[in-house]
């Protein structure tokens, strides 16, 4: 559930509680509990406002949560062998970046010629 947030963060850069909320399908109190273990650890940026008088809560991604989303994507893409495909289009929070930032030990540079980034 917790990678699922972040993930979701990631391609919206921030995103409402309610639009993640009705994302994942999940209730109020179990995307609160999440949230708040997330904010607690430092990855997750918790913003509440006002408009009018309906309270808004933001969520966006900490600059540790960016870093620790960008190391946990590549240790996955090392596990799988994987340089391109559908993780060439997934940005980090901070900036736009082509998929897996390194390839594995076991894709060769001809494989990675053709590679878009």
């Amino acid at each position: 559930m917790r990678l699922a947030v972040v993930a979701k963060i990631i391609g919206t850069h921030s995103i409402t509680f309610r639009e993640l909320r009705d994302h994942l399908g999940v209730s109020d109190a179990t995307l609160s509990k999440q949230c708040s273990i997330l904010e607690t650890a430092g990855l997750v940026s918790v913003t509440k406002t006002f408009v009018g008088k309906t309270p808004r809560t933001k969520l966006s991604l900490t600059a540790d949560g960016d870093a620790r989303w960008v190391e946990h994507r590549t240790a996955l893409c090392e596990l799988m062998g994987v340089d391109t495909g559908e993780f060439a289009e997934i940005p980090t929070a901070s900036e736009p970046r082509g998929g897996c930032p390194q390839a594995s030990a076991a894709t060769s540079d001809a494989d990675r010629a053709g590679t878009v980034r």
